[in-house]
């Protein structure tokens, strides 16, 4: 009974991490704009679980890990669903990473057309067209320096 109630506790404070619903719906978002990073494939951290604690390393979590190895067959029961977890978690953290870079060349790109504008070099009205086309464009459209004298040409 006192080793269960040890596996129970050390798996509570090294437990399985998971998404909430607003960490699901982006990365399920991230996934459909096609800018996802998959740095850890879920099915195959959930494969891992079976073996001790290899799910649970495959994704980081190296306490949980250490308990798997330790209380294996059992954690079996948690290890699988723990690698799966991870795994999502895991591309997440690293899509989240992505976002923000893809955001702030949205906002250099608003910053060069401002600074244009600045210098007259851009017209109120082409200025207000392509600000409103940075404004709008998804973040794929960010992953390379955005061309904002294409954007005038157009």
């Amino acid at each position: 009974m006192k080793t269960l109630i040890a596996v129970v506790a050390l798996t509570f404070c090294f437990g399985c991490a998971s998404l909430n619903n607003k960490q699901e719906y982006e990365l399920t978002r991230w996934e459909q704009e096609g800018i996802a990073i998959q740095d850890k494939n879920p099915t195959t951290g959930a494969w891992l679980g079976v073996l001790p604690g290899v799910g649970s390393f495959y994704t980081g979590q190296i306490g949980l890990g250490i308990v798997d190895v330790l209380t294996w067959p059992l954690s079996i029961a948690w290890d699988t669903s723990s690698g799966y977890q991870g795994s999502k978690v895991k591309n997440w953290e690293q899509t989240s990473i992505y976002v923000e870079k893809l955001e702030r060349n949205r906002k250099t790109a608003l910053d060069n057309l401002e600074d244009m504008r600045d210098r007259k070099r851009v017209s109120d009205l082409d200025y207000r067209k392509v600000r409103r086309l940075i404004n709008n464009a998804g973040l794929k459209e960010f992953e390379k320096e955005y061309d904002i004298e294409a954007r005038l040409r157009d």
